[in-house]
């Protein structure tokens, strides 16, 4: 037993650090040895999430469903809920805001003092551009984190705050609280984590961020940084960070250079959901160069796999402006 949980806490730390598709190499043979012990819901979640990070949404609800089963057979509450959210999780990334916002919504009267749906909601909201209600959200829930924890309690109570942090600190950069956004970004980037991805990406928001401030020399360092770090972590966590650093560059109108670093930050990211801000820029800066073919393109790649998002409908917008009333 002792060297199944051994393995499966190896899996997750490659999960934590970056490595998704070896977490789920070492996790699937470790199921069957699970079956029957009280760790086989847990452990199929785990693989639900590894799942969904690769992109592979469908083997993922397989897996969420499974550890749901798998839960309720041993009546364990905590694990019925986070088999629920990772199907939403699937739902969320297959493009359906609408009605994961719409059942998140119902759940979060069931669960009251569970921070997980606050922080599920959270994103939803940001998603989809409601960016004080995702501020209030995550503030709510870091607080909860707060009040049953010891700020170094755990490990993974510091990765939640990172996570919390860096959301929040999204939000209101889009909301062009850039001020408030930095604050928040500085303290994600001074935590002290057993993975690198959380820093790596906090400074790289925070570097876009500074950027915005009027601190260009100061934001692209911090960009420079964070991309060559997120090199060596994983095809996503580099294609976050290229695309953040190909906003700053279309921030200080070099066009040429963010369209190359945007295209290449598309080309690594797992979710089509969040290329969308990226092939937004895409298409500003070629309608800004008059290619309205090229931009066409990019805004209705913006508009996959959802225009409910808040840069689906800034697609959908900028492709009004220039197609028209045609069919989008």
């Amino acid at each position: 037993m002792l060297d199944l949980e051994a393995e499966m806490e190896r899996a997750v730390s490659l999960y934590i650090c970056g490595k998704a598709e070896e977490a789920a190499e070492i996790a699937g043979p470790l199921l069957r040895r699970a079956r029957g012990t009280p760790h086989a819901a847990r452990f199929y979640r785990y693989m639900s999430e590894f799942m969904l990070a690769t992109g592979d949404y469908e083997r993922s609800r397989e897996a969420a469903r499974e550890a749901g089963s798998l839960a309720r057979a041993i009546r364990h509450p905590g694990e019925i809920l986070a088999s629920t959210l990772m199907i939403l999780a699937c739902d969320f990334y297959e493009g359906h805001l609408r009605q994961v916002h719409r059942q998140l919504e119902e759940l979060l009267h069931l669960a009251v003092d569970q921070p997980m749906p606050i922080v599920f909601m959270g994103q939803v909201t940001l998603l989809l551009g409601d960016f004080d209600r995702t501020v209030s959200l995550l503030e709510q829930a870091r607080g909860f984190v707060d009040e049953v924890s010891e700020p170094d309690a755990h490990p993974a109570m510091d990765l939640f705050r990172s996570n919390m942090l860096i959301q929040t600190g999204k939000a209101h950069l889009l909301a062009e609280r850039v001020s408030e956004a930095i604050a928040l970004l500085e303290r994600a980037v001074g935590l002290r984590l057993h993975t690198p991805v959380p820093g790596t990406l906090a400074q790289a928001l925070l570097g876009c961020a500074v950027v915005y401030n009027g601190s260009e020399d100061d934001g692209l360092k911090l960009l420079q940084e964070a991309a060559g770090n997120a090199r060596k972590i994983a095809h996503d966590v580099h294609g976050q960070a290229l695309a953040l650093l190909g906003l700053a560059r279309k921030h200080l109108g070099d066009f040429i250079l963010a369209r190359e670093i945007l295209r290449n930050a598309v080309g690594l990211l797992t979710h089509q959901l969040e290329r969308q801000e990226s092939y937004c820029a895409l298409g500003d800066i070629a309608a800004s160069f008059d290619l309205c073919s090229e931009a066409e393109q990019a805004y209705r790649r913006a508009t996959q796999p959802t225009i409910d998002s808040y840069f689906g409908r800034k697609a959908v917008g900028a492709l009004r402006d220039l197609v028209g009333l045609r069919s989008l």
